[in-house]
């Protein structure tokens, strides 16, 4: 892996704001998760629609997978059962992808 140079970061009050709206959406999402099993799943057609609710694009998932920050995970054995994926685990991708923006 590559060093990079430790950079300084300098966050407005604003931006610090939605990192921990977004921190706290991430918690919330996986302490409901525990509570309730089977909660927070979501297929891929939902995914796209959380998404395009969050106002990102719907190829971002296909990159959040390439990428490893998300997994799917198949409902049942057969090969057209429904890919399925974590509502807390896109929120923590979308938080990740967003404080690289800054």
């Amino acid at each position: 892996m590559r060093q990079t140079e430790p950079r300084e970061l300098k966050l407005s009050v604003v931006e610090l704001k939605k990192i921990i709206i977004n921190c706290s959406e991430v918690a919330v999402q996986r302490h409901a998760e525990i509570l309730k099993k089977g909660t927070g799943m979501l297929k891929k057609r939902e995914v796209y629609r959380f998404l395009q609710e969050k106002g990102e694009k719907q190829s971002l998932l296909e990159q959040m997978e390439k990428d490893g920050l998300i997994k799917g995970h198949r409902k049942g054995k057969a090969i057209n059962s429904p890919i399925l994926y974590r509502k807390s685990e896109l929120l923590a991708a979308l938080a990740a992808i967003n404080m690289t923006r800054l």
